[in-house]
């Protein structure tokens, strides 16, 4: 299990803006915040917002739910997973 100040510790220096333009989403800037379509369900319209002062986000979609860098990828089922790797590479 990894220790709560590790866990702690990637929260405050991972950005989840910088996680995601990295694995190829594109985010909109909207006010402070940033929009892009939800990488766990199909959609049309940008409901997964992030907020890079608190380094969380939050699906106003399908999901409902939200969170911070660490917890929807450990969270992720393999069917989510494969979505969510087709969306960012095509495959």
């Amino acid at each position: 299990m990894i220790d709560a100040a590790e866990i702690a510790r990637i929260r405050s220096e991972v950005s989840i803006v910088d996680v995601l333009e990295a694995r190829g989403f594109r985010l909109r800037r909207v006010g402070q915040d940033f929009v892009m379509c939800c990488p766990f369900h199909d959609e049309k319209t940008g409901s997964f917002k992030v907020n890079p002062v608190k380094n969380t986000w939050y699906c106003h979609g399908a999901c409902k739910e939200g969170g911070d860098v660490n917890c929807k990828l450990s969270a992720l089922t393999c069917g989510k997973r494969h979505r969510m790797r087709r969306k960012t590479t095509g495959r």
